[in-house]
């Protein structure tokens, strides 16, 4: 009975996983259409002063529009759409705790992986990285640093952040969840573990110097071996 309730967890944090990736992806959607029509209203904007001979005005509003650059684009982490909504998502949401987000995805634009296998891995190992950088007081010190690459026929994955206090394990070495509800919280690192095994992998925990580090390497098809970046 209990390996039943643990098996229902599991496919309910699973399920949980996907929904959210793909929210991701509709909400990047969503910010794609409407910067594409601010686009097309500044550049209407543009067109007007430019009839009207407006040449300081046209000057003025070109130079608004370089200052408000880095606020209308988002990063584009990787040709892989899914990928890039799941990075998106999280830069997002590690800009609102003050956390410094770093990831650098060189892979195919199609991966032997499927895409709930990948969601989970990711999204989990980021959930993990956001929470540790939440224990860092110093709102300088938060970073998030993940590096995906195509290693041969491998997919490597490596992510590092700080974190504050004690990292408690459990028999195995394997991190323990500091959240109050264990029970229903305590399958994130097992999934993890499941996603990387399923493809030929294990999962490396390590932790130092208030520095902590998860990374996998998953095996990628022939196919998807020779593609190209």
């Amino acid at each position: 009975a209990a390996r039943e309730q643990a098996g229902r967890q599991a496919l309910a944090m699973k399920n949980e996983l996907i929904s959210r990736s793909y929210r991701a992806i509709e909400r990047s959607a969503r910010e794609n259409a409407a910067m594409r029509h601010e686009i097309k209203n500044h550049l209407a904007a543009m067109n007007f002063l430019y009839r009207e001979g407006d040449v300081e005005g046209l000057g003025n509003y070109l130079k608004d529009l370089n200052g408000q650059e880095a606020g209308m684009m988002r990063t584009r982490f990787t040709g892989n759409f899914l990928l890039n909504a799941i990075l998106q998502s999280y830069a997002a949401r590690a800009a609102e705790g003050s956390i410094r987000f770093e990831a650098v995805a060189a892979v195919p634009q199609k991966l032997g992986i499927a895409d709930s296998d990948l969601s989970s891995l990711l999204m989990n190992m980021l959930d993990n990285a956001v929470r540790g950088c939440e224990t860092v007081i110093d709102p300088a010190k938060r970073y998030i640093c993940l590096n995906i690459s195509k290693k041969g026929n491998y997919l490597a994955i490596r992510c590092e952040n700080p974190y504050a206090g004690e990292v408690k394990s459990d028999r195995r070495g394997k991190p323990l969840t500091d959240k109050a509800d264990a029970a229903a919280h305590g399958y994130g690192m097992r999934l993890m573990e499941e996603t990387a095994k399923k493809y030929g992998g294990v999962l490396d925990i390590s932790s130092s110097g208030g520095v902590f580090r998860l990374q996998t390497a998953l095996r990628l098809t022939e196919k998807e071996k020779l593609s190209e970046v």
